[in-house]
């Protein structure tokens, strides 16, 4: 009986240290994302934007995995959080990027997202796409996987239709803010 028990406090450790590694993880790959992402978009506030995607997957992930996987957050789907940090960002960093190039030509910050949205818009659909459909069988097939693959068809679904929404509008508000600021370091 004193085995089981010791046994019991060291599981519960050690599930305990696992799932604060995995939040640890998580952290550092949203600090990594934003750090790669400001060296890339040379810019503070255009990888908010492109962040605010991982908020989104939320959306989706929990009733997705109340309807479909038992409605438990465990370690593969905390894994699979994380695989979406890197994931969800596309479609912002597709339509920030070609806005970026438009705006440097000289167009205005709406006309310049608005015409990214429409040119950027069927390489994202197909990127979302090719991804829901290549996790789909480990869904339908694996009892075991169906979590994890649960969690990033839907946090990719929700937080790729929403951002299509969102971006644009982040956008063109930060792009604002941006000017601000830079009006008053220049004025003082």
């Amino acid at each position: 009986e004193v085995v089981v028990e010791v046994y019991s406090e060291g599981a519960s450790a050690s599930i305990t240290k696992s799932f604060s590694e995995l939040g640890i993880a998580l952290l550092l790959a949203i600090i990594l994302t934003y750090l790669v992402l400001v060296v890339f978009f040379n810019s503070f506030l255009q990888p908010i934007v492109i962040l605010f995607a991982i908020p989104l997957t939320f959306i989706g992930i929990f009733p997705a995995l109340s309807a479909f996987a038992g409605g438990q957050l465990g370690f593969l789907e905390i894994i699979g959080v994380i695989i979406l940090v890197g994931i969800v960002e596309n479609v912002a960093i597709f339509l920030i990027d070609a806005a970026n190039q438009k705006v440097r030509e000289g167009w205005n910050d709406r006309d310049a997202i608005a015409h990214a949205a429409g040119v950027r818009f069927r390489p994202i659909i197909l990127t979302k796409v090719t991804t829901l459909v290549s996790t789909l069988p480990l869904a339908i097939l694996s009892d075991f996987y169906r979590s994890l693959s649960v969690v990033i068809i839907f946090g990719l679904l929700t937080s790729g239709i929403v951002s299509l929404f969102t971006s644009p509008i982040l956008y063109i508000a930060f792009r604002r803010v941006s000017e601000v600021l830079r009006k008053i370091v220049k004025g003082n």
